[in-house]
């Protein structure tokens, strides 16, 4: 366990956090565990991430060499290395739980080829065109400067290399912002969030000259809603059809695509301050 001493308040927030059953409950729906080398396998065997690599072999071949920008405790990092491609792993943080500290442990452990450097999405120290993918998980919303990130990014990219940028919490106003930071479940942790319109982030990809090729919307896919799960939907939905109609509103769960007119229902009222947007673009 890290000592509860490390001056890093990034870190020390998320040793608070995981103190209470809830904050750890939380914290582990971040894939933030003690074990690190475990969080990346949950991460890996995911829906979240078995539906993402689909996008990416699509475009980017095996053993190619990628980006994880903003890469946290290496979870991304992790994925992407079992996946044969070689991996640099950006990460300002150097945090032993939640930053480059905790890369640098997971890839000894599992002997995974990842290198690990300390640095900001807005200034990279890479040359032009170095990688086939920058994959960043929630990380432009933490963008000091978006458009300077998003410059950087293009910049390093190959020529029909890919961004895939997933989980970009999205507001509507400066007072959904505003809502947004004062609900964020790690705001009162002081773990700093921020949050971009979703003109402003598809602004600052296209003026990156990065062509726009897919954005998933909040419940257009298990990249955006986790950590909710098609059972807890089909079971919030089959509750509320028991209320109205009894005992054979049970019976809503076997209706054909269910989950997807659910999902399409939830779409049309979700107007939540922070719904996590995907963006996948191509230089």
């Amino acid at each position: 366990m890290i000592s509860s001493t490390d001056p890093n308040p990034y870190e020390q927030s998320f040793i608070g956090l995981m103190q209470t059953s809830e904050g750890k409950n939380l914290a582990h729906q971040c894939y933030i565990d003690w074990d690190i080398t475990n969080a990346c396998k949950r991460f890996e065997a995911s829906e979240e991430w078995q539906t993402l690599r689909k996008y990416i072999v699509k475009y980017i071949s095996l053993g190619s060499k990628v980006l994880d920008l903003g890469a946290g405790n290496g979870i991304g990092s992790y994925a992407l290395a079992k996946m044969s491609y070689a991996v640099i792993a950006v990460e300002p943080n150097p945090g032993e739980l939640v930053g480059l500290g905790a890369i640098v442990k997971m890839s000894r452990e599992t002997s995974l080829n990842i290198r690990c450097i300390s640095a900001l999405g807005e200034v990279l120290p890479f040359e032009s065109g170095s990688f086939s993918l920058v994959y960043c998980r929630q990380v432009l919303h933490h963008a000091k400067n978006l458009d300077a990130m998003l410059a950087e990014i293009a910049r390093v990219l190959k020529k029909d290399g890919l961004l895939v940028a997933t989980r970009e919490h999205v507001i509507d106003s400066p007072e959904s912002l505003e809502y947004f930071l004062n609900h964020h479940p790690l705001e009162k942790h002081a773990v700093e969030e921020f949050a971009y319109g979703l003109d402003r982030y598809i602004s600052a990809i296209r003026m990156s000259e990065m062509k726009i090729l897919k954005i998933l919307t909040p419940w257009a896919s298990v990249i955006n809603y986790y950590p909710s799960t098609r059972d807890h939907r089909i079971k919030q939905l089959t509750d509320l059809f028991v209320q109205k109609f009894g005992s054979a509103g049970r019976y809503v769960r076997y209706i054909p695509f269910i989950d997807w007119i659910y999902r399409r229902y939830l779409e049309s009222k979700d107007h939540t301050p922070g719904r996590m947007y995907s963006f996948i673009a191509k230089k």
